[in-house]
């Protein structure tokens, strides 16, 4: 039979519409005459889903695929740059069939709310300009169901929305990425768009609106917040709607400005009276300080794709008050399981009292405290934790435990403490051992005194999206010997690329820690031979940023002086420390092995550009 490229174009043209997006890509790269083909036939993928998050290191591409699993691609800035525009005008080239969604979301640095405003709109610009010539040189609008931005401000959403196919849109999501909570969102360009006016469903989080509430009214589907409603407000809303004939729910949140008493007497003034199941009704959150004007169905009638979508909005702190509305929510929630917005978590134990305090990704954090003096307590916390690990499906960027240490404390107390301490470990262990998946985390903070204790948790952390370890034993008087024979077995040892330990004596064998890029362990004694071995271990590694080795004062700076000149091939001084040695990388010639030292403290190992140290060094050979 023919050769693939042989073929009849018809024949081609019918095979391609059986691959997904990256096989077309595949088959592109394989010859000049079948890149020559796709470009000139334009097969349309089979692309449902694209997001695009964008933050200060990184461009990640996220692509839903009807034919295949969902992809995620991360391009380094500004490295892969190039390679990301080449890769997305590819895509969109082929983009014939309408999105289901597109997601633009621009992440801000860690550092934005000390940064003034006038960096933060700039920050994104140059992402925004170039997404939107791509979008512009398009013969057609982007089609695309659902456009969900977390964007910084209403500039960045003209950058990208009048550029989506008006006709296609359905359903418009914007949520803050900077700011305050409940700030004002300049919509007044954004509303004149005609996407806006024809989308049907609108979702807002986190900031309030000014603009008219006519701009709003069209959509079948709306959740806004504003920060004053009033009788003339809801008369004017409620005539709206009764010759609305496609309106689903209009969900109006507000500033608590007003009592019960006078919400009351404003929509008895409005509506001919309430009944039980199907009504229309106010709720007002006093934890929270937000009210809600519903005109809707009731929330446990709607369809459950409505509430999913709603679901989806919530921090973790609003869907367990909405849990707690009826048994038909609550069962709903725990049916469905919906991811929740945690992304640190932080558990501190004493005698008395357990703190459990986690951050959700607005960077908003909650703490809750639970007595340890009854049983009950002790019951409700674990029954709350339980529940948000039940939810928690993202990756948690911390998770700390810590068990607080005191010195001089008697025997009795001392024995209080521990038993308290053995008794949350092995409850905290109960949970997460039989998790269908593992706790993903990327940061693990332990504070506690032994081996055993943090064998409670370790093994139960996912080995493969581990990435730093933290152990201190607490503010002991002395440092300790801390044997971690059993830890330094375990996969999430050996997966994590950072360890930081303080205060304790490390005894197991170098060559269980030289695998992680920066490391800071502690050890009583060091010799040539150690030093050689580290040297040995550390010398190939690409990846290594700092190796530190702290040890007790044992030696004098002589002493140092000959194991450095032992191991190491020369010796160079830089502008901070006054020695350092180097040994030269068998293979590279553009880096060396460094180490700096403070006599009788530490030893400090990383890698050096070559340039650096080739003006002033001094070989021993």
């Amino acid at each position: 039979m023919p050769t693939l490229n042989e073929m009849p174009k018809v024949v081609l043209t019918d095979i391609m519409d059986y691959l997904d997006f990256r096989s077309i890509m595949l088959l592109r790269k394989v010859c000049r005459d079948f890149c020559t083909f796709i470009d000139e036939l334009v097969p349309s993928s089979s692309i449902i889903g694209l997001g695009l998050t964008v933050d200060q290191e990184r461009i990640e591409l996220g692509l839903e695929d009807s034919l295949a699993e969902f992809r995620k691609v991360t391009y380094s800035k500004p490295d892969q740059e190039v390679n990301f525009w080449k890769d997305l005008e590819m895509i969109l080239k082929h983009q014939k069939c309408h999105l289901e969604y597109f997601t633009v979301d621009l992440e801000p640095p860690e550092e934005h709310k000390t940064l003034d405003q006038s960096i933060l709109e700039k920050l994104h610009s140059v992402f925004l300009d170039k997404l939107q010539n791509i979008l512009t040189s398009r013969k057609i609008p982007l089609k695309a169901a659902s456009f969900n931005l977390v964007v910084g401000d209403q500039n960045e959403i003209m950058t990208i929305l009048p550029y989506i196919d008006s006709e296609k849109l359905e359903e418009i999501l914007i949520f803050p990425a900077t700011g305050p909570h409940m700030r004002v969102f300049k919509l007044d360009q954004v509303v004149e768009t005609e996407q806006w006016k024809n989308a049907k469903e609108l979702g807002t989080s986190n900031f309030m609106v000014e603009e008219p509430l006519e701009k709003f009214t069209h959509l079948e589907r709306c959740r806004i917040c504003v920060d004053t409603i009033s009788l003339e407000l809801l008369r004017s809303l409620k005539e709206i709607f009764f010759n609305h004939p496609t309106l689903e729910y209009f969900e109006l949140h507000h500033e608590p400005h007003y009592k019960g008493r006078e919400l009351k007497n404003w929509f008895e003034q409005l509506f001919e009276g309430t009944y039980p199941d199907e009504k229309t009704f106010y709720q007002f959150d006093p934890a929270t300080s937000i009210g809600s004007l519903f005109l809707m169905t009731s929330l446990n009638k709607m369809p459950d794709i409505v509430l999913s979508a709603i679901i989806e909005n919530l921090d973790f702190r609003s869907l367990m008050i909405l849990r707690k509305t009826c048994h038909d929510i609550r069962n709903f929630i725990d049916d469905s399981i919906p991811a929740s917005s945690i992304t640190e978590i932080q558990l501190n134990v004493n005698p008395e009292q357990v703190v459990l305090e986690f951050m959700y990704s607005e960077s908003v954090s909650q703490e809750k405290l639970y007595s340890l003096c009854g049983q009950e307590a002790f019951d409700l916390l674990w029954k709350d934790f339980e529940i948000i690990l039940k939810h928690q499906k993202l990756i948690l960027k911390s998770f700390s435990v810590t068990l607080e240490y005191k010195n001089g404390l008697n025997k009795l107390e001392a024995s209080v403490r521990e038993r308290v301490n053995l008794r949350f470990m092995s409850q905290l262990k109960a949970l997460l051992e039989p998790r269908k998946r593992p706790l993903q985390v990327e940061k693990l903070d332990l504070i506690m005194g032994e081996q055993e204790k943090i064998m409670c948790v370790l093994p139960y952390i996912d080995a493969d999206k581990i990435n730093e370890i933290m152990i201190y034993p607490g503010p002991k008087r002395e440092t300790v010997v801390f044997p971690l024979d059993k830890v330094v077995e375990t996969e999430q040892w050996k997966n994590a690329k950072k360890l930081a330990t303080s205060n304790f004596v490390v005894v197991e064998p170098i060559e269980k820690f030289t695998h992680f890029d920066n490391c800071r362990i502690f050890m009583d004694t060091i010799s040539v031979e150690m030093i050689q071995k580290l040297k040995e271990n550390l010398l190939f590694s690409k990846t290594l940023k700092s190796f530190e080795l702290n040890h007790r004062p044992h030696y004098q700076s002589p002493e140092l002086t000959h194991i450095f000149r032992t191991v190491f091939d020369g010796s160079f001084q830089d502008d901070i420390y006054e020695d350092s040695w180097f040994s030269r990388i068998p293979g590279d010639n553009e880096h060396a092995l460094v180490i700096r030292s403070c006599y009788y403290s530490w030893i400090t190992f990383s890698r050096r550009e070559w340039f650096m140290i080739k003006p002033n060094y001094e070989r021993f050979n």
